[in-house]
């Protein structure tokens, strides 16, 4: 007796095609896993990716492998010459990188100090947001490290620098920074997206984390906005529950876009000859960065102001 074989309707073979080949040969090229779900073997094999008790993928929000790409290349860049490998979470864009940090590490009751030469969205956020939520901050001329010293309390948390301030260029004396948030048992968290890590590494200077818009320099093209923070393990373990839970994660075309391109040198890159940062040699008026030598020998960006 011929088995008659059910043929399933249009729509279903639409949606369920022929799964595609996996090649036996590992491509060269940073796959994009554009995919918000992944299959599972069993109920069981996913219970324990979910709970992190095995390597694995989820869902999109949680973690991505394209994303996981673009993170470990950043913090492989951060943490060339540390003791210890450090780790990275990719996010949506800068902000939400920034935001996640005080998510993470500020609480009500929670003071931080930061620069009064901050980021405007960051000084937004701590200004109009974490207000809200009890966390208090005072700004101050973060290259001024006795006024540092002196908004120091008891509760302080957060220390929050630039490594070249957006859009003014002040340079941070990260060394003394860190010993006087150390001191005072707060992190020292450092913005360092006007000098990616050919130009300074702030974790070797004894930053607990530093973050960057990804969207500038270390994507390089303008065609994707992204946020990323490195720092020791535990650190960004607690950064990355805090990312889960409030969904500021990369797509997957961001972090491709955005890996695509570390570049070796920074454009308009230029060895430092100084110790302060001073008016650009070729255009009277503007500031910049050019005086870094004890920070970043490497040279100090295109940044003006």
């Amino acid at each position: 007796m011929d088995i008659v074989r059910k043929q399933n309707g249009e729509n279903t073979r639409a949606v369920h095609l022929p799964a595609p080949p996996t090649p036996a040969q590992q491509p060269l090229g940073t796959p994009v896993y554009r995919t918000a779900a992944f299959a599972f073997g069993s109920a069981e094999e996913y219970r324990a990716v979910l709970n992190d008790e095995m390597p694995g993928y989820t869902y999109s929000r949680i973690d991505n492998p394209t994303v996981d790409a673009f993170a470990r290349a950043v913090a492989a860049l951060e943490g060339v010459n540390l003791p210890r490998w450090p780790a990275a979470q990719a996010f949506a864009s800068g902000m939400a990188a920034i935001s996640g940090v005080f998510w993470t590490f500020a609480r009500t009751g929670a003071h931080v100090v930061a620069s009064a030469a901050v980021y405007g969205g960051t000084y937004g956020f701590l200004r109009n947001v974490a207000s809200r939520f009890g966390v208090e901050t005072d700004f101050v001329d973060i290259t001024d490290l006795d006024q540092v010293q002196a908004a120091i309390r008891p509760t302080t948390r957060i220390v929050y620098a630039e490594t070249i301030a957006n859009p003014t260029t002040a340079v941070a004396d990260l060394r003394k920074l860190a010993e006087i948030a150390h001191e005072a048992g707060a992190l020292l968290v450092v913005d360092s997206t006007l000098a990616p890590p050919v130009i300074c590494r702030p974790l070797e200077h004894g930053a607990d984390l530093v973050l960057h818009s990804a969207t500038k320099y270390i994507g390089g093209h303008s065609d994707a906005t992204g946020g990323v923070v490195t720092g020791r393990i535990e650190l960004i373990s607690s950064i990355r529950g805090v990312r889960v839970d409030t969904g500021g994660c990369l797509a997957p075309d961001e972090a491709f876009l955005l890996r695509r391109c570390s570049p070796p040198r920074c454009p308009g890159t230029r060895p430092c000859c100084g110790s302060t940062t001073r008016g650009c040699p070729s255009t009277p008026g503007t500031r910049w960065p050019g005086g870094c030598s004890t920070r970043a020998p490497r040279g100090c960006g295109s940044a003006r102001s």
